[in-house]
């Protein structure tokens, strides 16, 4: 699978509770401590209500990490920086 969606309609907190999530998550996954995994998983994730801080309120830079529920997206990492280098995904 190159991807995982952990989509959440119940979740029960708020946004600034998902953003800790997504911090340990993120911290989690990225640790030189975390060796099952080896750093091969990109988190990604996204809130109905996220926003970045700093900007208005009716920026549009905020739709970029907004979905209609909180979900969870977790990529493999080598296929996400495949496709950032512009070679066809179907070489992995």
């Amino acid at each position: 699978l190159a991807t995982t969606m952990l989509i959440a309609p119940s979740y029960p907190g708020s946004v600034e509770q998902f953003y800790d999530l997504y911090e340990r998550l993120t911290d989690l996954l990225e640790s030189d401590d975390e060796d099952i995994l080896d750093n091969q998983v990109q988190p990604a994730f996204f809130h109905p209500r996220w926003s970045f801080d700093g900007e208005p309120d009716d920026a549009p830079i905020h739709f970029e990490k907004r979905a209609p529920l909180p979900v969870i997206n977790l990529l493999r990492r080598a296929q996400l920086d495949q496709a950032r280098s512009g070679r066809d995904i179907g070489e992995i």
